[in-house]
């Protein structure tokens, strides 16, 4: 696997050279993983390329992945009746939705609702 032979590559590598930190893109998965773990997994679709799936996670929240099958990047729509109010990204970012569409590509992004569907 390349992700391990080029663990420390200047371009795509998983810690900083020299420093050995690592990088956000090393510690996203781990931190990902642990806010879904509990979770339930309640519907996944397609629209054209297009997939969605939400799913709640143990602290009551829901949470909404989308990502595109296909290599293009575009704004995206989100429902109103999802009442997102934070965006995660894969790279460990995240902010508040303003507006009502987000950026979206091939890398799945978490879209959180705002409150607890937990009952």
């Amino acid at each position: 696997c390349f992700c391990w032979l080029a663990w420390d590559s200047i371009d795509m590598g998983l810690v900083e050279p020299g420093t050995l930190e690592r990088k956000p893109v090393a510690v996203s998965p781990e931190k990902m993983a642990r806010s879904l773990i509990g979770g339930w997994l309640k519907q996944c679709g397609r629209t054209e390329t297009i997939w969605t799936c939400n799913l709640t996670r143990a602290d009551g929240k829901s949470v909404w992945i989308v990502w595109a099958e296909d290599d293009v990047s575009r704004e995206w729509l989100v429902p109103a009746d999802w009442r997102i109010k934070r965006v995660q990204r894969l790279d460990a970012s995240s902010f508040d939705l303003n507006g009502d569409s987000v950026q979206i590509g091939m890398a799945p992004v978490f879209l959180i609702s705002e409150g607890n569907t937990a009952k």
